[in-house]
């Protein structure tokens, strides 16, 4: 049971068990528009409506889809089960290294390492999420066609 509450760090599936979830947002000004895609939990999406139907097919190899309900529109969480370990003798205080054949074509994958355990994914998301107009909230900076806060390495 102790791995269901960290299922981050142990790249659990929860689609056996997902339960029903309504939930909605709340802003300190509710005229914000809400977002189409923004990061869940650091390792995970959720979606809009619209953002799975555009982006779904792109996502569908990496992670499974879990329903939520926001309001009364069903959304969707994407829990992203494709991890790339991080190079240790690489990586520093100031950036991450992934092995580039690890990381290959992957559009997106998470690091399971706990001090950096987070969500990547490649440019190709990121621009196929601006070709569609989607609003989003979780695109921080570019290094090397991956997406995150930290510089990145890719050591061979």
């Amino acid at each position: 049971m102790a791995k269901i509450f960290s299922f981050s760090l142990h790249n659990i599936s929860l689609g056996s068990f997902w339960p029903d979830i309504k939930t909605d947002f709340i802003t300190d000004n509710n005229t914000l528009p809400l977002p189409d895609i923004r990061l869940w939990l650091d390792y995970g999406l959720l979606l809009s409506p619209v953002a799975k139907i555009y982006l779904s097919e792109m996502l569908k190899p990496y992670g499974e889809f879990l329903p939520i309900y926001v309001g009364d529109e069903q959304w969707h969480i994407l829990n992203c089960l494709t991890a790339v370990e991080l190079d240790k003798n690489t990586s520093s205080n100031n950036s991450i290294a992934f092995k580039r054949n690890q990381v290959g074509n992957k559009l997106i994958f998470i690091c399971l390492d706990p001090e950096n355990i987070g969500f990547y994914c490649q440019e190709k998301i990121k621009s196929a999420i601006e070709n569609y107009g989607l609003k989003e909230l979780f695109i921080k900076t570019k290094h090397n066609d991956l997406i995150t806060d930290k510089d990145i390495i890719l050591a061979d």
